[in-house]
């Protein structure tokens, strides 16, 4: 409707959910960077060394939502250790982080890493009685309804071939 082709449209809005994703996660960087008070320059070195780092290369050019999966996980980070290191932790920061997690596996299937450390350290927040059960169990909960929601409508959404493909490959046959 701008007046684009389809494909330029595609590569423009993919590279912007790219660069928005790059974008999050460099101020991801610099809040987790500056928890429990450190100097502001210490954020500003933790962007220019996750900007200059070759793991994300081509990541924030690209026609994929990998960095925006990156950005959301960053965020979950943020927000769940914000929340952990207050003196009272916050119900909704810890369940807003791990909405943040859930999303990103929605991105990527393999961003679990981040949402599995934080499930641990929530549990044991919950063992020394700083966090209740039911924010436990409402994070989880939370996390997993919308991975579920997600790959539930993508298989009912392509009838049932992601399933398939997985399992095929799972197998080594295609």
């Amino acid at each position: 409707r701008a007046g684009l082709d389809p494909v330029t449209a595609a590569l423009v809005s993919g590279r912007m959910i790219s660069l928005a994703g790059m974008a999050a996660t460099l101020a991801g960087a610099f809040f987790l960077a500056r928890f429990r008070d450190a100097p502001r320059s210490a954020g500003w070195w933790a962007v220019l060394l996750a900007a200059a780092t070759p793991v994300y290369s081509g990541l924030p050019f690209e026609v994929r939502p990998d960095m925006l999966g990156v950005g959301l996980q960053t965020w979950g980070v943020v927000l769940f250790l914000g929340a952990l290191w207050a003196e009272r932790p916050g119900n909704r920061a810890i369940l807003l982080s791990f909405v943040c997690f859930g999303l990103a596996a929605c991105v990527k299937q393999h961003f679990v890493v981040a949402t599995a450390v934080s499930s641990i350290m929530l549990l044991a927040a919950w063992a020394r009685g700083r966090v209740r059960f039911r924010t436990v169990a409402g994070a989880l909960l939370c996390s997993l309804a919308i991975v579920s929601f997600y790959y539930g409508l993508e298989e009912w959404g392509t009838g049932g071939r992601m399933s398939r493909a997985g399992f095929s490959a799972a197998r080594g046959t295609s």
